[in-house]
């Protein structure tokens, strides 16, 4: 199992640990409004979805079908890194092609020979 499956798979578990945590204490609702409350809040809501576009980009270049990447998108959109965790867990194989496919590529370029482009 690669490093980053469970890796992944620990944090997916502290991630849930924490929503019971803080649903204790008070509803999604109410926390969402105490953020956007204060501007670093919405600064945080910000970070939080550029960084989620960006991962739905890499979604979108490891999936070969239209339907499965706005399964993906959307469920990012709702769940946040929940759902980038989740990812990471369910396709680490399609993960660990890519990282490879770099890795080539990057001996290539410093051993001086670059793909055709």
């Amino acid at each position: 199992m690669p490093w980053w499956r469970w890796t992944s798979a620990v944090a997916l578990a502290a991630m849930i640990g924490s929503f019971v945590w803080a649903a204790g204490e008070a509803s999604l609702g109410d926390g969402l409004r105490q953020l956007i409350a204060h501007r670093w809040g919405i600064v945080t809501l910000i970070d939080l979805y550029l960084g989620l576009i960006v991962f739905a980009a890499i979604v979108y270049l490891l999936e070969r079908n239209a339907l499965v990447t706005a399964f993906w998108a959307i469920l990012l959109a709702l769940l946040g890194n929940f759902a980038t965790l989740l990812y990471v867990v369910v396709r680490a194989g399609r993960i660990q092609v890519l990282i490879r496919a770099l890795a080539v590529t990057a001996a290539d370029r410093a051993a001086g020979s670059s793909p055709p482009r």
